[in-house]
C-alpha cells in the first residue's frame, strides 16, 4: 500500500502531469482502493475511487486501454463499496423525527437560478424553495441575476471581475452570507436540486450526521463544520452545508 501511494503522490503532486495520461492515474487510485479493501479499510478505500474518479474524462468510460481500470469500473466499485460503507454510517446517525427542530437554530438557504424567468426549471425550482420556507421558517436566498451578488473585498470575491466562471457565483454568494452573522448554518441548493422530503428539517439532517455518540465519534467539538452531498460518485457540490460556529452547537 504504501509503495502504491508513494507512487500516487508523486503522479498527482503537480496537476498538469496527473492530466498528462489520466488512465494511468485512475487506474493507481483504483488499485490502492483494492488494496485498502483488503485491509478492512473500507472509508478510505472509497475517498480513494472518489479522488480516481475526478480523473475520469468523458471518453473515459468507453476507451479501451491497456491499464487495467476505466471509468466504469471506478464507478461500479464505488456504487458496491458506497453500499457497504452506508451501512456501517447508519450505525452512527442519530434516529430523529423529520421535524425535529433545535431552539435558536438559524439556518438560511440558498439557491442561484440565473435562467429565463419562463424557464421550468427556474418555476419549478422557486416553487419547491417557497414552499419549503413556510413550512420550516427557514430564510430564502433566490439569486437570479450576478447583479444581486456583491464583491467580497476581504475574501477577493467578485463574480463580475471577468476571470471567475457562473459556478463561483455560489462561493461569493455563500460567503457573502456568512460574513452577515446572521446564520449559524447556510445550506447551499443548485437549482435543479430540490426538497423531495418537504418534512425533513435541515435541523434534523445537521443533528442526525453531527450528533452520533458512537465511541469512533467522541472527540473534541470541531472548529468548523460542513456537510456536502454525497453519492458513488463523489462529493457533489449540488448541495452543502457550512456552519459559522465556533464550535459543534451539540
Amino acid at each position: 500500500v504504501s509503495a502504491v501511494h508513494k507512487l500516487l503522490s508523486q503522479a498527482t503532486t503537480k496537476f498538469s502531469d496527473a492530466f498528462s495520461c489520466t488512465a494511468a492515474v485512475v487506474s493507481t487510485y483504483f488499485t490502492l482502493a483494492r488494496f485498502l479493501v483488503l485491509q478492512g479499510r473500507l472509508r478510505r478505500a472509497l475517498a480513494f475511487l472518489h479522488l480516481g474518479f475526478i480523473f475520469v474524462r468523458d471518453r473515459g468510460f468507453s476507451e479501451c486501454s491497456t491499464w487495467p481500470a476505466a471509468g466504469w469500473d471506478v464507478m461500479l466499485a464505488g456504487r458496491s463499496l458506497t453500499e457497504r460503507v452506508r451501512l456501517l454510517d447508519d450505525e452512527s446517525v442519530l434516529k430523529l423525527e423529520p421535524a425535529h427542530r433545535v431552539e435558536g437554530l438559524r439556518i438560511a438557504v440558498v439557491t442561484i437560478c440565473a435562467y429565463a424567468a419562463d424557464a421550468p426549471v427556474r418555476v419549478l425550482c422557486e416553487q419547491n424553495r417557497q414552499i419549503y420556507k413556510a413550512l420550516h421558517g427557514y430564510d430564502l436566498y433566490f439569486v437570479t441575476d450576478a447583479a444581486q451578488i456583491l464583491p467580497n473585498k476581504a475574501a477577493r470575491m467578485n463574480v463580475k471581475d471577468g476571470i471567475h466562471k457562473p459556478f463561483f457565483w455560489k462561493v461569493n454568494a455563500v460567503k457573502n452570507i456568512l460574513d452577515t452573522n446572521k446564520y449559524d448554518w447556510v445550506l447551499w441548493m443548485d437549482c435543479d436540486a430540490f426538497f423531495m422530503d418537504p418534512g425533513r428539517t435541515i435541523d434534523s439532517v445537521i443533528t442526525m450526521y453531527s450528533g452520533n455518540l458512537t465511541s469512533a465519534s467522541r472527540l473534541p467539538p470541531p472548529s468548523c463544520l460542513a456537510f456536502s452531498a454525497l453519492n458513488f460518485n463523489g462529493i457533489s457540490v449540488d448541495g452543502y452545508l457550512f456552519s459559522s460556529l465556533e464550535v459543534s452547537f451539540l
